[in-house]
């Protein structure tokens, strides 16, 4: 099937909010669950090394500032272009997930889209620049990573979020563990295992509440062109809709799986993170599929689990030693 999705009129439509619409592209919920919460677990892991410098206000400002534009609106406004013309936002039944919506709703035109992507790179490119000059060609390799994780989620030249698995992999998994560790690294110096386990464990969270995010738009992106198969709608495709709640099953337990591993080899916090693995895999595999006010019910929980777990390892970082734990 070929859906080619026109931009609604607007000029028979109310004139544009632009700040509301900036704000809505911005998707609060999801860059407070990413960048915010992974900013400040860098910060604490770099109290945690060097313990608490004035400077570091100024620092996690600025990596806040970065990380929030890349991820609120270079990363949002070209998934919201990408999956518009593809199709799949315009038929996706979902109420977090299917884009901003700023489109269809016309808040903002995709030309003002492109425009907030522009500038918010801009923008986060000048909070990189900030950062170089005061600690720097660390920044660089974090910025870079910021940058490819933002693009090539969703521009067409890549698409990674329409293949399976390539996505989460390359391009949402990074994301999380550049902003955690890099941070660290950028602030002092230094990460050593105890940051990087703390990173890939949190990682694994987001990219499994993410997944949780895709399922009630699986029909629509099995349907867009071109096809957005992403891993749950890949599951969805071989073994039916049910299956596709096994996808954030999957991350979890194996979130679980790794954290506990580290809990044996190099911090008992990890055991925790244990606990929340299980509870997430509990959420997901309870999920009715074909309910989207049930899948959005425990997508929030999800969200709270990944919360909860980036708070535990914040105080484990403050208290607990695991900033030079390894």
């Amino acid at each position: 099937m070929t859906v080619n999705m026109p931009e609604p009129e607007l000029a028979s439509a109310p004139r544009p909010r632009v700040i509301t619409g900036v704000f809505t592209l911005l998707r609060l919920v999801p860059v407070l669950s990413w960048s915010v919460s992974a900013t400040l677990l860098g910060l604490a892991a770099a109290i945690g090394t060097l313990g608490w410098r004035p400077s570091f206000a100024w620092d996690a400002l600025l990596v806040l500032v970065g990380t929030v534009s890349f991820q609120g609106l270079v990363a949002h406004g070209v998934n919201d272009l990408e999956d518009w013309r593809s199709g799949t936002d315009a038929l996706s039944a979902g109420m977090l997930s299917g884009g901003s919506r700023v489109i269809p709703r016309g808040l903002l035109s995709r030309r003002q889209v492109a425009l907030c992507a522009w500038v918010a790179a801009i923008v986060g490119l000048a909070a990189a620049a900030a950062l170089f000059v005061l600690h720097g060609p660390a920044v660089i390799v974090v910025a870079a990573i910021a940058v490819w994780s933002a693009v090539s989620y969703t521009h067409p030249l890549l698409r990674l979020s329409y293949r399976p698995f390539v996505g989460e992999i390359l391009a949402g998994w990074p994301a999380v563990v550049t902003i955690i560790a890099g941070a660290a690294v950028v602030l002092t110096g230094q990460a050593g295992p105890g940051v990087w386990a703390a990173a890939a464990v949190q990682a694994t969270m987001s990219v499994a509440w993410v997944m949780q995010h895709h399922l009630p738009d699986v029909p629509a992106d099995l349907r867009a062109n071109p096809p957005k198969v992403t891993t749950p709608a890949l599951a969805a495709r071989l073994w039916g809709p049910a299956a596709a709640r096994l996808v954030p099953a999957g991350y979890y337990l194996f979130g679980a799986l790794g954290a506990g591993v580290l809990g044996v080899v190099l911090h008992p916090v990890f055991y925790g993170s244990v606990v929340i693995g299980l509870l997430g895999a509990r959420e997901a595999l309870l999920t009715d599929a074909s309910s989207v006010p049930d899948v959005t019910r425990r997508e929030f929980n999800m969200i709270a689990l990944t919360g909860a777990n980036a708070a535990l390892l914040i105080m484990a970082f403050l208290y607990g030693g695991l900033a030079v734990a390894g």
